[in-house]
């Protein structure tokens, strides 16, 4: 787990036409969350204030990267942590 401030990046195995749900590991409380940036070949909706779902566009096949950033309080205090993903569509 991250603290809140502290940024991180991944990555993700994904299959054309897809969706994936996903969650930030981060230690504390979720205060509010943003999309800081937009895949080029799919789509990346908000589902809750803590989970985002990435849906690659159907017939792409290649890598799209996008990141969402979190804001919250944990143990160190409050912060800002962006979670850049790059996700290989196959």
């Amino acid at each position: 787990m991250n603290p809140f401030g502290a940024n991180s990046n991944g990555t993700l195995d994904i299959n054309s036409g897809e969706s994936c749900a996903l969650s930030p590991r981060i230690d504390g409380m979720i205060q509010s969350s943003k999309v800081t940036q937009r895949p080029k070949n799919g789509t990346l909706t908000m589902t809750s204030i803590s989970t985002a779902t990435y849906k690659a566009k159907a017939g792409f096949k290649g890598t799209d990267e996008f990141a969402v950033s979190f804001t919250g309080r944990g143990p160190l205090g409050v912060g800002t942590s962006i979670v850049r993903i790059r996700a290989n569509v196959k």
